[in-house]
């Protein structure tokens, strides 16, 4: 076993303390790195390395120049060599704990590296899935918002269409009144000049006017126009279901000129044999009836119809006289019935207005079932003639008064005429199946 010598050992010693010198200058320690924020970033991370890396180049080159100093000042003779080279030992031996515990600060400081960069990654996720929920909400109201608005937009185009439909509709009837002739200057018809609402009712003594009204009748029936009112384009589709429609037009009647007219269409599937509504219908009109506010008394003879109606109007307080003809035409497979009708509406305080009336329906038998199934289509045109009309149109109030008035005198005569036959036969078999 080999032994040291007191100078071996004394130099030995010498470079602890010299290394141990040395090494006070190496740098910060871990702790003081930590607090001087080494891990504020990467740059900075990166530059702590670095230091780490020199100051241990450093180290060992100091070490290697003090043992080859020490090794070239002794003068030591054969045991020199042998003695510098424990002492090269020695001081390397020195520097491996340095290094070691450099290593196990690094390895320290890339795990704390790794949990904070965790803790980080833990703080971000609940802010960016909040965010990103924020946004879907913001994102929803938004879109719903911008929904509302499309169907506001689209309702007011279609309000503002409908306004200027009515004033269209209106400034049309101002017109047509305003080229109106005054009736009172050419001679108004005895049967219809003399209104009042008190007094009875009367029938018509005069024939002469049935005579026209049977004429017209006849001369409407032989130029086929039923067919060209029936099979226009606004006539509805039929069905079960009533499908009826009105619509302004201009006509021009005579050295009149131009006259507005209020038309009304209909058409409906009929559950009944083309004869047996036929019959029905005419057996209704032949009798005495209506309503509250529609009386009706005709006087049948054979195919022709005549009498007169009246119309109360509660709403406006307005009474329709008229005086009606009706004829019926028998075919193969089609029943027609054509009507025209002459009548004059009167109002405290308002002028006479006198109303023309023509009007076609047609039954025939529906194509699916022709015993059990009648197709109905009906063409109703009302033409008023205001007797007083530079006062008339004047009043926009009294031109929607007059149009309210014709809607609704068609509903209680026409349509409640339609309907009431369709009930009686509805009745009629309800009480033979039962």
């Amino acid at each position: 076993m080999a032994l040291f010598s007191e100078a071996e050992l004394l130099d030995v010693l010498t470079g602890i303390d010299a290394g141990s010198t040395r090494d006070d200058g190496l740098g910060p320690s871990v702790d003081v790195v930590l607090s001087e924020d080494a891990l504020s970033s990467e740059k900075a991370f990166e530059e702590f390395m670095e230091s780490l890396a020199s100051d241990d180049d450093a180290a060992v080159s100091r070490v290697s120049d003090g043992s080859q100093s020490e090794a070239t000042s002794t003068s030591s003779p054969p045991a020199s060599s042998t003695s510098s080279k424990r002492k090269v030992d020695a001081a390397a031996s020195t520097v491996k704990p340095k290094r070691k515990r450099r290593k196990h600060e690094l390895d320290h400081l890339r795990a704390v590296a790794a949990e904070l960069e965790k803790k980080l990654k833990a703080l971000n996720q609940p802010l960016n899935e909040e965010q990103t929920g924020a946004n879907h909400v913001w994102k929803h109201i938004s879109s719903q918002m911008m929904t509302e608005r499309q169907k506001s937009v689209g309702e007011n185009a279609r309000l503002r269409q409908l306004v200027r439909e009515q004033v269209k509709s209106v400034k049309a009837m101002q017109r047509t009144l305003e080229k109106t002739p005054d009736l009172s200057k050419m001679g108004f018809g005895a049967e219809c000049s003399g209104l009042n609402p008190a007094a009875p009712r009367q029938p018509p003594t005069s024939k002469e006017l049935y005579r026209d009204l049977f004429k017209n009748i006849s001369s409407s029936y032989s130029n086929g126009a039923e067919n060209l009112l029936l099979q226009q384009q606004g006539m509805p589709t039929p069905s079960p279901v009533v499908q009826r429609k009105m619509n302004m037009e201009m006509e021009t009647v005579g050295e009149r000129g131009p006259q507005m007219c209020l038309q009304f269409v209909e058409s409906r599937l009929i559950p009944f044999g083309l004869r047996l509504i036929g019959d029905h219908a005419w057996e209704f009109l032949s009798g005495s009836s209506g309503h509250e506010n529609f009386q009706m008394a005709l006087e049948n003879q054979g195919n022709e119809l005549f009498g007169h109606c009246t119309v109360n109007n509660p709403s406006g307080s307005i009474q329709t006289l008229g005086n009606i003809a009706v004829r019926r035409y028998v075919e193969a497979n089609k029943l027609t019935f054509v009507w025209e009708c002459d009548g004059a509406s009167s109002n405290e305080g308002t002028s006479i207005i006198r109303i023309r009336q023509k009007g076609w329906c047609v039954f025939e038998p529906s194509e699916e079932d022709p015993q059990n199934a009648t197709i109905f289509r009906a063409c109703a045109r009302m033409t008023p003639q205001i007797a007083d009309s530079n006062s008339f149109t004047d009043s926009a109030k009294a031109v929607g008064q007059t149009t309210e008035m014709i809607i609704e005198n068609y509903e209680k005569t026409v349509v409640y005429i339609f309907d009431a036959v369709l009930d009686s036969l509805t009745s009629d078999k309800v009480s033979k199946v039962v």
